[in-house]
């Protein structure tokens, strides 16, 4: 398949059974997303917008079709290769935070830095910056049991950026936020899509995350439809 010089992500007739009955997650989802868009992927629960994310990062993988990051098919990659690229080029905020009980905030925004390896200074450097631009510098060493759900979901947030990765993959980035926190992580995704380059795409149910959006997509019963 021939990838346009502009297509950072590419999802070309992707869809995604589940069960011996074949319930249909995904059908036929066909997307070009260009370099830098932020894009708002909207819909009702059960729609197939977190699947879609899934199956973008290699934590599931499509039953049919081919996802092309960078130029690269990710459905043809093994399990060793696709973590790798992870590692290397995707930050995922997961709607459940997904945060190591046993590690300390700061810790568990250190572990994509530690698996990248690089100097203990510029990690430390790294991220209290980001700890202190979204107010929780003073939480840092606290865990996840410590804090509240708000706390939580903006750690989860700095994970999954605080590597610098090419895509970030955001399933409900604000769903546990108020309106100030919420916003304060929309302009930091926004900044980064903008300033950095990098390709985001958000699941939300919120019409006003969305608007913070280059490119809305609405999905319904596992396809992308008219909005």
């Amino acid at each position: 398949m021939q990838l346009t010089s502009q297509a950072h992500v590419r999802i070309a007739n992707v869809s995604k059974k589940y069960g011996d009955h074949g319930v249909e997650a995904l059908k036929g989802v066909s997307l070009d997303i260009p370099k830098g868009t932020f894009v708002a992927l909207m819909g009702p629960s059960g729609c197939g917008k977190s699947t879609l994310l899934n199956c973008i990062a290699g934590i599931d993988r499509p039953t049919s079709g081919s996802i092309i990051l960078d130029e690269t098919d990710i459905t043809i990659m093994d399990d060793q290769q696709m973590t790798l690229l992870r590692r290397q080029k995707i930050g995922f905020v997961f709607q459940f935070f997904n945060l190591l009980s046993t590690l300390t905030a700061r810790e568990n925004v250190e572990l994509p830095l530690d698996l990248a390896g690089g100097s203990s200074l510029n990690k430390l450097h790294a991220v209290d910056a980001l700890f202190q631009e979204v107010g929780l510098l003073d939480r840092a060493n606290f865990y996840p049991s410590q804090l509240s759900g708000g706390e939580m979901q903006r750690v989860a947030v700095l994970r999954a950026i605080v590597h610098g990765p090419q895509i970030i993959l955001a399933d409900e980035p604000t769903g546990n936020l108020d309106t100030q926190n919420g916003l304060q992580i929309l302009r930091m995704l926004k900044a980064l899509s903008n300033e950095k380059g990098e390709t985001i795409l958000m699941a939300t149910h919120s019409l006003e995350a969305a608007e913070f959006a280059d490119l809305v997509v609405h999905m319904k019963d596992g396809a992308i439809v008219e909005g």
